[in-house]
């Protein structure tokens, strides 16, 4: 039974942008099929790291941290499917991909075929001068998955305390280049909403979420924790929490961070708060509850085969199998 409510949550672990089930060695039902004439199908991209130049262990986490901010910056609007950390992080790991500023045309069309993205960000990140609160640099590449052309180069310079409006800015130039529009008002909101405003906070939730993505569930949930106590009233470190203790069986931790997150989750984008929903309800066990919301965004985003993937598997849960093998079946 407790095997049962982990593998209910475990995807939830990367929340912050993208908050997708971990499907890692585990069969899935099939997607349901959905209408894409009401709405056309986004631009596919696939944030997959930055590479760390100056080799500095203390500014690793950095890496995952850049990845999320840019990856919150892509999704918001609408305009853009951004694919979840944790697919990004299991087909690194399928590839045995090394950390590199760009890709050869083989190695992109495989990861066109694993994740379906059409467009690929990546790039490096240097401490000048070395010195926690000097400045840092960060170099942006996009490339097109299908013919390997480099459509972007981007760079900018900002202080560490100054990351955030680095992102933002550079994130703008990405979305315009890639299609999208300028973020307004209330996007911008629920973009900085989607990751901590404290240095020590960012780091250890950045961390966490590393942890996590490479099944070191123990250290992740201690590193969660600490972001959590840096920064309570941030929404995504709470779920993220919520998944990790779920997947170690501690039921009632879950259902309590959870709870806190969905709390915390007024100024999240609407995607990222109904995720936040669905997590509360799962730790419930409530899976009619969760199917509903599932069933929500596969319409919100028929793009996004995720969705699909989670309404049908929340069917079964609640047990509306024959609903799920309706699915299957069209």
């Amino acid at each position: 039974r407790r095997l049962l409510r982990t593998a209910a949550v475990l995807a939830l672990a990367g929340l912050a942008g993208s908050l997708a089930f971990t499907w890692v060695h585990r069969p899935a039902p099939k997607a349901p099929k959905a209408d894409l004439g009401a709405r056309p199908a986004r631009r596919s991209v696939s944030v997959l790291g930055f590479r760390n130049l100056s080799r500095r262990q203390e500014t690793a986490w950095l890496s995952t941290a850049l990845s999320e901010m840019f990856r919150s910056e892509l999704a918001v609007g609408d305009q853009l499917h951004t694919i979840t950390g944790e697919s990004v992080t299991r087909a690194r790991r399928d590839l045995e991909l090394a950390e590199v500023d760009s890709l050869s045309p083989e190695t992109l069309a495989r990861l066109r075929r694993l994740l379906g993205c059409d467009v690929i960000l990546l790039g490096s990140y240097l401490i000048l001068n070395g010195d926690e609160g000097h400045q840092i640099r960060v170099d942006l590449r996009l490339q097109d998955t299908e013919n390997g052309e480099m459509l972007t180069a981007l760079t900018g310079t900002r202080t560490e305390k100054d990351l955030f409006n680095l992102v933002s800015e550079l994130g703008q130039d990405l979305r315009l280049r890639l299609g999208s529009r300028r973020t307004e008002g209330k996007e911008a909101v629920s973009t900085r909403a989607a990751f901590p405003v404290s240095r020590l906070a960012a780091r250890r939730y950045a961390e966490g979420l590393q942890r996590q993505r490479s099944l070191d569930t123990l250290a992740a949930v201690e590193l969660l924790r600490q972001a959590t106590q840096a920064e309570p009233e941030f929404p995504l470190a709470h779920a993220a929490l919520a998944s990790a203790w779920a997947t170690l069986g501690y039921d009632r931790n879950a259902r309590d961070e959870a709870a806190k997150a969905l709390e915390l989750a007024t100024h999240l984008s609407r995607e990222e708060r109904l995720l936040v929903e669905a997590l509360h309800f799962e730790t419930r066990s409530n899976w009619v509850k969760a199917a509903e919301i599932y069933e929500s965004l596969w319409r919100f985003f028929p793009d996004d085969p995720e969705y699909g993937l989670r309404l049908a598997r929340a069917k079964v849960k609640a047990g509306r199998a024959q609903d799920a093998r309706g699915f299957r079946r069209s």
